[in-house]
């Protein structure tokens, strides 16, 4: 057989099994009802009295948590690399961008921040929606964006645990 035909016919079986692979990845995606992972993941993380909302095709890799909370939406900010700040380091990066953890208004004034997990290994952060006093809005990793109506509502594990830190 000629070189350029085997070449064309790898070239070919290689396109074939990549639409095959994506036609299979969209099926998969669809049939959980457009979310990046299966209801029981997100479930397992969030106190089971604890109500929630997926923001339905929002997964992405491009931003993570700490940038959604910032406003940024094309890039992930993590200063720590792959490891997980305490949170006086956490608390650090916030000071940089206006937040503190001393609320000094009213005493009903709600945070604007909550950050989760332990003092010494924050994994998660959320914002407070804007005009409410419990519902945070925040970015899971890689998965979608996820609205929970309580300031502490994950679990331990899987889930990022309590909240540590509010932030005004």
């Amino acid at each position: 057989m000629n070189p350029n035909n085997r070449k064309k016919i790898k070239n070919g079986m290689i396109s074939v099994f990549s639409a095959a692979s994506v036609f299979f990845a969209v099926t998969a995606y669809a049939e959980q009802g457009g979310y990046a992972k299966p209801i029981e993941f997100y479930q397992s993380y969030v106190r089971s009295n604890v109500s929630y909302e997926i923001n339905r095709n929002t997964y992405t890799s491009k931003y993570n948590c700490l940038a959604y909370v910032l406003g940024v939406r094309d890039y992930t900010i993590w200063p720590w690399g792959q490891n997980n700040p305490t949170s006086g380091e956490m608390t650090n990066v916030l000071k940089q961008f206006g937040y503190s953890p001393i609320n000094n208004g009213s005493p009903n004034n709600p945070p604007k921040l909550v950050t989760y997990g332990t003092l010494n290994n924050v994994g998660h952060i959320g914002k407070v929606v804007e005009g409410t006093n419990n519902v945070t809005d925040s970015k899971w990793g890689a998965y979608e964006l996820v609205k929970t109506y309580s300031l502490s509502p994950y679990t331990s594990s899987p889930g990022y645990g309590p909240a540590v830190q509010y932030y005004y």
